[in-house]
């Protein structure tokens, strides 16, 4: 599975032999291994393999907490203490936080330098490594600070989610549930139906996720085009909650709460039908647990203000017509203000299976 990007390729590997993998491919004078400090102490031997291969390793903290410039500057810091070249090959292992930490760290160094992804968690396989998206955030919102670099490669070892815990596993359902919604029906219904103590299972989920976003990122690799912003379907809203909850509620959460009022304002635009945003809310709540209560939605009104699909200062988000199919054509935008907002959360609160709701706005 191979998307183009100015003649380079990333190339999708599932493997179970992750150090035999990357040495096999790799020049072990070339590779930095940057490791999750919770891996690291998970899988030990991963971090003797390496060392025995005299690999440089790096055990170093994940979480939202590093997606700021204070651990950027200390992750650049300690990279070129470590004493990398413009060749470096920079190997991320961990989840999400990390891959996008490492991800804007090896486009910045030295004015780019190539990178490889493993992605540890569910979220991070069908999200962060793919697509060339990487990011830190702002004081003022998510992922302000960022630029599209893509990996060469990305290494898959299901194994990883056997230490995972279910709620992280539900975060990175909700992402694949998200595809789901955007472009295919049946993905939507595998991961309703997904077992997640069977990786055999979540790896059809993963692979046909990231079928579904290679799809859509390879016409539009730089968001110029729109086709990508089908891919923020539910983020409108989940990153401005992530950021008003301080981002101790989990971005899985947080975009699940996301694609509930994204589709409640889909239904007040008039995209929906009532069948299914009500069938959208039950199955989402079924796979993701809820968020605490929002008891400021001013503030997350505000925190929208800096969302990256913006046009002309006005907040746009994705509404879709029907599960696998989005309401519009590229750039698949609609404009929302704040009565409209605060329609569709008064809608997700009062359980509109059980009230006839005026749409009108």
């Amino acid at each position: 599975m191979l998307y183009r990007r100015n003649f380079e390729q990333t190339k999708i590997v599932f493997t179970n032999k992750l150090s035999s993998e990357l040495i096999k491919r790799y020049s072990k004078d070339l590779l930095t291994l940057v490791i999750s400090e919770k891996i690291a102490k998970l899988y030990p031997f991963l971090i003797k393999e390496f060392k025995e291969c005299s690999i440089d390793v790096i055990p170093f903290p994940d979480g939202e907490k590093v997606k700021t410039l204070n651990y950027f500057n200390k992750l650049c810091e300690t990279l070129l203490e470590r004493k990398i070249q413009k060749e470096t090959i920079l190997c991320a292992v961990g989840g999400g936080t990390l891959l996008d930490l490492c991800g804007f760290v090896s486009s910045i160094l030295f004015r780019g330098i190539k990178w490889v992804a493993v992605p540890t968690t569910l979220l991070s396989m069908v999200d962060a490594s793919i697509g060339g998206k990487t990011a830190i955030n702002s004081k003022k919102g998510k992922n302000l600070f960022g630029s599209f670099h893509f990996p060469l490669e990305v290494f898959i070892d299901m194994n990883f989610l056997n230490t995972l815990p279910e709620s992280h596993l539900r975060d990175g359902l909700v992402e694949c549930v998200k595809c789901g919604i955007i472009r295919d029906k049946k993905l939507f219904e595998m991961c309703l139906n997904a077992n997640l103590n069977d990786c055999d299972s979540l790896k059809l989920i993963v692979k046909k996720a990231q079928e579904i976003k290679f799809k859509i990122v390879s016409k539009d690799p730089y968001e110029q085009k729109g086709e990508r912003y089908l891919l923020n379907f539910g983020h409108t809203v989940g990153h401005s909650l992530e950021q008003y909850f301080n981002y101790r509620i989990s971005h899985g959460r947080c975009v699940a709460k996301g694609i509930v009022l994204e589709s409640a304002l889909s239904y007040i635009q008039g995209y929906l039908k009532k069948e299914d945003f009500l069938n959208l809310k039950e199955s989402i709540e079924k796979i993701s647990s809820q968020t605490p209560p929002i008891r400021n939605l001013k503030l997350v009104w505000q925190n929208m203000a800096f969302d990256k699909k913006n046009k002309e200062k006005k907040v746009m988000y994705v509404p879709i017509k029907a599960i696998g199919k989005p309401a519009l054509t590229s750039p698949f935008l609609a404009q929302i203000n704040f009565k409209t907002l605060n329609k569709a959360f008064f809608m997700v609160k009062s359980h509109l299976s059980k009230i006839n709701f005026d749409r009108t706005i």
